[in-house]
């Protein structure tokens, strides 16, 4: 389904999901970084990321854990403030 694995990223984890496929994809077409830049825009990394197999993508996320390109999963706490809709606000767990 076109848009599935975009939507299992945040902002930030969604622009090192692209530094990987630049970096991977990138480096087995032996581009320099300038011609990296040049076509593999941000939106083209989307397109692919966007077509690949959710297991792919899970792999790449891997590649990216194990090389350090992206950081494992965060865990948020609840506070004690209260939000307007009335739910507690959550804060990262820094443990």
């Amino acid at each position: 389904m076109p848009g599935e694995n975009l939507q299992k990223f945040n902002k930030e984890e969604l622009d090192i999901m692209r530094n990987i496929v630049r970096k991977v994809y990138a480096q087995e077409q032996g581009l320099t970084i300038e011609q990296v830049k040049e076509f593999y825009t941000d939106r083209e990394c989307d397109s692919l990321i966007d077509s690949l197999l959710p297991s792919t993508v899970e792999k790449l996320k891997e590649m990216g854990e194990a090389r350090g390109f992206l950081s494992t999963k965060k865990f948020f706490l609840p506070t004690k403030i209260l939000a307007a809709n009335g739910k507690t606000i959550l804060r990262e767990d820094t443990d």
